[in-house]
């Protein structure tokens, strides 16, 4: 390996942040070229009137998938539809860019619920993931 070397970041400074960017570019590079079908992100946001976050989705599209990354919504705001909708939005969009399915992974059976109860399956669960919780993997097809 000559004079390169190795680092492992357990911190969240200006290095690590612009080693993801440049680890994710290639990332999103290489799976463009491998995998086919464009890779977009897609976000959905939840605001109040004065422009605040109070709960979003991460997601991107790749070819006919959705892949959700994380739902969240504020505590107080919580139990109100507001996942629901965010959701909802972010399945819709997927739709109008021509993915057919959506995916996602959890290690709550709280959120695994959730996502069952809009029509997503389990594919896939590794038990005692985490303090003897599983970890889920769920799909639903958006459309045929």
């Amino acid at each position: 390996m000559g004079d390169m070397t190795l680092t492992v970041f357990d911190t969240d400074d200006a290095r690590r942040l612009a080693t993801l960017r440049l680890l994710a570019d290639h990332l999103t590079e290489y799976h463009r070229w491998n995998t086919g079908g464009e890779w977009r992100q897609l976000f959905v946001s939840l605001c109040d009137p004065t422009g605040e976050v109070l709960g979003g989705l991460l997601s991107h599209t790749h070819g006919s998938w959705l892949e959700v990354e994380f739902v969240w919504v504020a505590e107080p705001l919580r139990r109100r539809g507001h996942a629901t909708q965010l959701l909802a939005a972010a399945e819709t969009e997927a739709k109008t860019r021509r993915c057919r399915r959506a995916c996602l992974d959890t290690a709550t059976s709280q959120t695994a619920d959730f996502f069952l109860q809009r029509g997503y399956r389990i594919c896939g669960e590794l038990p005692d993931y985490r303090d003897g919780r599983s970890r889920y993997w769920l799909h639903k097809t958006l459309c045929e």
